[in-house]
């Protein structure tokens, strides 16, 4: 969109504030941690005006959050020790807790149990689950215990 003029001399200003941002200009921000919505606020516009602007321009996707799954080994091991799938959601880097519910099935482990009314009001409704403050807490205690046994 090219700026057309009301008056010699004085130029109307842009309806699209993208309209002459460069590939160049926009990729420092498109790879970056930046959502598209802030960049979008900065510019004035809305996240998906700049989602479409780096689609014509040719940058790709984003990568997005960088995932860090955990082995299977400590997927299992938090799941044992009954720690909340939201944190292990966390954790692990997944978008949604539903994931660790799927991976618990692939692995073969035993689902969770609903608790009681009293119980619901601290674990969100299932038996047996810890923060995982709780479980790294639970994790030190074992550590300082072994290293006291194995220094008697």
């Amino acid at each position: 969109m090219s700026s057309t003029t009301t008056e010699p001399g004085k130029a109307r200003a842009c309806r699209n504030p993208l309209a002459k941002i460069t590939a160049d200009q926009l990729r420092p921000l498109w790879e970056g941690k930046i959502s598209t919505d802030k960049i979008g606020a900065a510019f004035g516009v809305t996240g998906q005006a700049v989602r479409g602007k780096a689609k014509r321009l040719g940058l790709g996707k984003r990568s997005g959050r960088s995932r860090q799954f955990m082995s299977d080994e400590e997927f299992t091991r938090l799941w044992m020790a009954g720690v909340r799938s939201k944190d292990i959601s966390r954790l692990g880097g997944y978008t949604h807790k539903n994931a660790v519910y799927r991976r618990r099935i692939i692995l073969g482990l035993p689902p969770r149990t609903r608790g009681t009314e009293t119980s619901r009001a601290r674990t969100g409704g299932w038996k047996e689950t810890i923060t995982l403050e709780e479980y790294r807490e639970q994790q030190l205690g074992e550590a300082m215990a072994a290293a006291a046994r194995s220094s008697k």
